[in-house]
């Protein structure tokens, strides 16, 4: 069931819709730049699904931390691809680990800013990225056009980049990432 259930979100995660590039302020309201990466997912109104599935995975600790960290962030309008009844489902307290699982694809360790990532790109070299629960996703440029890549060929466009925290950077995407099916295969054998 465990395996079936994951397997579901992965293949809702494929048909997240995009969202239009923003007008060059940050989604939502009230940002400012000395605040850590979870404030300012709360005080996004274009987050707020994204809030609630991060309160409901106790993943908030991990955002006001220390850091530095990138946050990966899906829109409310990335989450839209998902049934509402497996977002529900996802937030039941037996389900918790599969939500830690997929909202962890979304929490790099350190600083990951675009131009950073461009360079890398402009010199060929693989641009191969790792969360904190190690979900392994590629970023692609295809021209000025970032992607992120994950494991299951689910892809994600950057529609708004470098959102400087006091503990780190949020970069706003509009799909939903993904463990790969092996992980959830291992995990759900344990």
């Amino acid at each position: 069931m465990r395996k079936a259930f994951l397997v579901a979100i992965l293949l809702f995660g494929a048909v997240a819709p995009g969202l239009a590039a923003p007008d060059g302020n940050p989604p939502g309201t009230g940002w400012t730049p000395d605040q850590n990466v979870l404030g300012y997912v709360e005080q996004s109104d274009k987050l707020t699904k994204l809030l609630a599935l991060l309160k409901a995975a106790d993943l908030s600790s991990k955002l006001r931390g220390k850091g530095p960290i990138t946050l990966l962030a899906p829109t409310d309008d990335a989450f839209a691809g998902m049934p509402p009844e497996m977002l529900q489902s996802l937030q039941l307290p037996e389900h918790k680990a599969q939500l830690v699982q997929i909202l962890g694809c979304h929490i790099i360790a350190g600083r990951i800013k675009i131009d950073g990532l461009k360079l890398a790109s402009q010199s060929k070299r693989a641009i191969h990225l790792r969360s904190i629960t190690g979900c392994k996703s590629t970023a692609v440029f295809d021209g000025e056009q970032l992607t992120i890549n994950d494991e299951n060929g689910i892809k994600a466009k950057l529609i708004f980049s470098d959102v400087g925290e006091a503990n780190g950077i949020v970069q706003v995407i509009d799909g939903v990432l993904t463990p790969s099916i092996a992980s959830i295969k291992s995990k759900g054998q344990k």
